[in-house]
């Protein structure tokens, strides 16, 4: 499945039929449309009748909010056809999503994906659309591209502007959020710097302000949740000086225990189900080699040799789960997670730290490291673009 192909639309776009002009149909926006509107074009969203303003006190002063009876108003609004139609089949795509993503980054629901979009009953909201386009958007892979392999596909900067139109208008739902967590995730995977940077910020600001920060469900999600807490804890345990130094070794210890035991079950649950290397492995470990490692910033031969110790089983414990997803028999490229790049290449930098010091015993393990980058570079383009 590719969502790439000629970056031109099947019609003519609804600006230019509605004034009887000529249209080259670029996609997102044709030349009339860039000419008339600027680099902006026409919006891609339009409004199905006069929504009241997005109340303000919301965000001012959040309990007159809460205790005034003060409801967010619904925006009714749809997307122009030339957008839909890069959808294709909404099932098809809902299906291959289910098969290769859901299960690493489970953060929709099958039940409602399934009344919403597989139901040929259903009839969709109208953020639907944009969730749908992301989960296609996410599953485009730069190995089957015939013309271009640029991940700055027309389809996701239309989806990425009608993001942004959507909370302009004062879109505050859990699909919008959804759809910009696919995004980022897949200008994480692409290397799509600064956009993914900036992405992944402007998720957890939505977030908060939709709330789902005190309502979420876990179910599936609660895995790597908990590995991503962890990895906060690690950050604020780097950034606060020590003002008992046996206390500080003692949360060190624990935060060890603790991401070293949800490793132990991340792999006893992989007996069952295909989690023995994904993403909330990848975050245990990175938040390992930041816990004894934070920024490599010491370079004194005694920390050097302390920190070496403590690391290199935890390259090698990384180097095992490469080895399992080298062979191919828990996990493919197919369904590979943008978030396993990252700490490949943490485990890379380690063993060439301590070639010096282990010689082949560690140039072998290397040599895997960059093996497995190479490899998830045709799913994910950021494979290829780490310095090593």
């Amino acid at each position: 499945m590719t969502t790439a192909g000629p970056s031109t639309a099947s019609n003519a776009c609804a600006f230019c039929r509605k004034r009887k002009r000529s249209c080259d149909r670029l996609f997102p926006k044709c030349s009339t449309c860039t000419s008339e509107h600027g680099s902006s074009g026409p919006p891609l969203l339009r409004s199905t009748r006069q929504t009241p303003s997005f109340p303000t006190v919301y965000f001012l002063d959040h309990q007159v909010f809460r205790y005034g009876d003060v409801q967010i108003p619904k925006v009714n609004f749809t997307i122009l056809p030339f957008i839909i139609e890069n959808i294709g089949d909404p099932q098809t795509v809902a299906r291959l999503y289910l098969e290769r993503v859901h299960w690493w980054m489970p953060i929709i629901s099958k039940k409602r994906l399934h009344d919403h979009v597989i139901n040929p009953l259903a009839s969709p909201g109208a953020e639907t659309p944009l969730l749908l386009l992301a989960m296609k958007i996410l599953m485009w892979k730069p190995s089957e591209q015939l013309h271009s392999a640029d991940s700055k596909t027309p389809v996701y900067i239309a989806v990425k502007h009608a993001c942004m139109e959507a909370a302009t208008a004062g879109v505050l739902t859990l699909q919008l959020l959804q759809t910009q967590i696919l995004l980022a995730i897949y200008e994480l995977g692409h290397a799509i710097y600064p956009a993914a940077y900036l992405s992944v910020g402007q998720c957890a600001r939505y977030g908060l302000a939709l709330g789902v920060d005190k309502s979420i469900e876990m179910g599936m999600l609660a895995r790597m949740c908990q590995a991503a807490y962890l990895l906060g804890r690690v950050h604020r345990y780097n950034m606060n000086l020590p003002n008992d130094e046996p206390d500080h070794q003692a949360e060190k210890w624990q935060l060890d225990r603790t991401l070293r035991s949800l490793l132990n079950l991340t792999y006893v649950e992989g007996q069952i189900r295909r989690m023995a290397v994904c993403a909330q492995t990848g975050i245990c470990y990175s938040a390992l080699i930041a816990l004894y490692d934070p920024g490599s910033s010491r370079a004194d031969p005694e920390h050097a040799r302390f920190a070496m110790d403590l690391l290199k089983p935890v390259a090698d414990s990384m180097s095992w789960d490469s080895e399992i997803f080298l062979s191919g028999t828990l996990v493919s490229v197919e369904d590979a997670s943008p978030l396993l790049l990252y700490w490949a290449y943490q485990a890379a930098t380690i063993y060439s730290r301590l070639l010096g010091r282990y010689g082949s015993e560690a140039l072998q393990p290397l040599g895997r490291m960059k093996d497995k980058l190479q490899i998830m570079s045709h799913r994910w383009r950021a494979g290829g673009t780490y310095p090593i």
